[in-house]
């Protein structure tokens, strides 16, 4: 189960605090993809697209990307 987007580590992932040690393509490159978006203007609006954008990716993918969301959101994920 994924954590809601008002959890802090959605705002953290998309800001890029911290480095995750990714399995999947398909996960990094919708990091980059929302770090991006986020990067050239950090206004609220922008990093709650971003979570948006990737919380339905975790979502749709939950069992081929599970790996990765253990990784960015703990083992009770």
């Amino acid at each position: 189960m994924l954590p809601p987007k008002d959890d802090p580590c959605w705002r953290e992932l998309v800001a890029g605090q911290t480095e995750y040690p990714l399995q999947a393509l398909a996960t990094k490159m919708l990091v980059t993809r929302v770090r991006q978006l986020v990067s050239g203007n950090p206004a609220s609006e922008r990093v709650d697209e971003a979570i948006s954008i990737a919380y339905e990716f975790f979502k749709k993918n939950q069992h081929s990307v599970s790996t990765d969301i253990k990784c960015i959101f703990g083992e009770g994920t």
